[in-house]
């Protein structure tokens, strides 16, 4: 906000190609450029680095959790989950829509690792209420997320 109220083009590319998610220094401002506009993740400098590539720990970390459920929730207990298993984990969560809409936010995350397990919890929600059980947003295959929720 800071940048557009002098002015600046927070939009502009350096002539190395790098977009201000390339070069920014904070956590802060990583969230603000993603927030803005989603796009920075995928633009590619003169070397066709990702802003990803090229950051310290902190954007990096910033732009995981961004990109954890496409941006659609804030993650509360990313490092400490709610349960965590070898097979899943239970995250506390705000869905960034349902706040924007004035509704309740707070939610619980079930992410499960095999797909298996996925079609078996599936099959178990016929007659749930719709109310307290959210749709599959998304899957992934990332492996690097089993070592930090290892129970």
């Amino acid at each position: 906000e800071l940048m557009e109220k002098h002015g600046a083009d927070v939009q502009a590319m350096a002539k190395d190609g790098s977009t201000a998610l390339h070069l920014c220094a904070s956590a802060e401002l990583a969230k603000y450029l993603l927030d803005l506009d989603k796009a920075f993740l995928d633009k590619q400098d003169a070397q066709g680095r990702k802003p990803y590539e090229v950051q310290n720990a902190e954007v990096r970390a910033e732009i995981e959790e961004f990109k954890f459920f496409c941006g659609c929730y804030e993650l509360l207990s990313v490092d400490t989950p709610e349960h965590a298993t070898p097979t899943s984990v239970v995250l506390r969560a705000i869905d960034k829509r349902a706040a924007k809409a004035g509704l309740t936010a707070e939610v619980v995350i079930k992410a499960m690792f095999y797909e298996e397990q996925f079609r078996n919890e599936l099959a178990h929600r016929d007659g749930l209420d719709g109310k307290f059980v959210v749709e599959v947003r998304c899957s992934s295959d990332d492996e690097g997320l089993r070592a930090k929720w290892a129970a």
